[in-house]
């Protein structure tokens, strides 16, 4: 049985990832479907100047392409602040 604190933690998660399914245009359950990483981006001074969210090949190609401004590499950029 889990502990509150990870039930807890469980729950953050999957509401960043509504969140984040809703930014992408696509629905929670198509982002389950998918595999997916966020990626912070640094310069020079390790500052993180953008997120992205890339997917890996694996990922059904109809979901990708409901995705608007995702790259040829499957980046998309969704900005600093977008799962705050």
């Amino acid at each position: 049985m889990g502990s509150m604190k990870d039930e807890m933690m469980d729950q953050q998660e999957a509401n960043r990832d509504r969140k984040l399914a809703e930014i992408l245009g696509i629905s929670y359950g198509e982002l389950c479907e998918a595999e997916w990483e966020i990626d912070e981006m640094t310069n020079n001074d390790g500052l993180v100047t953008d997120v992205q969210v890339h997917f890996s090949e694996a990922t059904p190609k109809a979901i990708l392409e409901k995705i608007e401004g995702i790259g040829h590499d499957g980046r998309v950029s969704i900005g600093l602040n977008a799962l705050d």
